[in-house]
């Protein structure tokens, strides 16, 4: 995806309510957001995320917070490296891929209903991080690959065990 610019969310929520602090930095999490300062949080811009932040901004307005949705662009090359930066996601995926030769040793021991269960879950996991991989490199290109080398692998086991 190209992005050209950037939104940027500022939030300032009414009250001292941890619980609903905490709701709010979640949704903002699983949307991508970097927070860049206590109540400012960046995303690429793209209609996707715009539309998403919209929302939330609209919600968080209604529980008396005050927000701010702004686009914004880079200044130079050297900025735009930087931002995007801090959207990398390669720990993420790296995380994903170490976790799978530990479900792979479990495989033998579940039912193909407990096998296809897993599955749904690790693809969920994997779907939560492609999907806020904005600039997806050589990290989400192995992941893939390697879930793909897993679910072959999974799928074997239940075909074997129903042989």
């Amino acid at each position: 995806m190209n992005f050209d610019s950037w939104l940027l969310l500022l939030l300032t929520l009414r009250a001292n309510n941890a619980t609903i602090r905490v709701r709010y930095w979640r949704t903002l999490k699983t949307k991508g957001c970097v927070a860049l300062r206590d109540g400012v949080y960046l995303l690429p811009a793209n209609t996707q995320t715009e539309s998403a932040l919209r929302e939330l901004a609209h919600e968080i307005m209604e529980g008396g917070g005050v927000v701010h949705l702004l686009r914004a662009q880079h200044f130079d090359a050297e900025q735009e490296i930087e931002l995007r930066s801090m959207f990398n996601r390669s720990e993420e995926f790296a995380e994903f891929v170490r976790s799978l030769p530990k479900f792979k040793e479990t495989l033998f021991s579940k039912t193909p209903r407990e096998i296809s269960s897993l599955l749904r879950r690790l693809q969920k996991k994997l779907d939560d991080i492609i999907y806020i991989d904005f600039f997806p490199n050589e990290a989400s290109t192995k992941a893939i690959a390697t879930w793909k080398d897993f679910v072959l692998f999974a799928k074997n086991v239940i075909y074997s065990s129903e042989s």
